[in-house]
């Protein structure tokens, strides 16, 4: 199966700077609360500098949990 990067962010100015700096990524505006994707679409869900931008992070984290695939990994990077 190809392997893609999907990258999603809930502002739309963010995600217009990032299509111009990576047009291999295929980019989704979104929110955590409620993830546009099905139950186990992912390998690997990375989170970089959001953990503090979540609403309701127990809920993020369960959809996160929900969007990977059962071996599925998860890298977050909060400083």
């Amino acid at each position: 199966k190809t392997k893609m990067t999907v990258g999603l962010d809930y502002s739309l100015s963010m995600l217009k700077v990032a299509k111009e700096k990576n047009k291999k990524t295929i980019f989704v505006q979104g929110d955590a609360l409620n993830l546009p994707f099905k139950d186990n679409s992912f390998d690997l869900v990375t989170v970089s500098l959001g953990l503090r931008h979540f609403d309701d992070l127990e809920k993020s984290l369960k959809e996160i949990k929900r969007v990977l695939k059962p071996e599925g990994k998860v890298r977050i990077l909060e400083v």
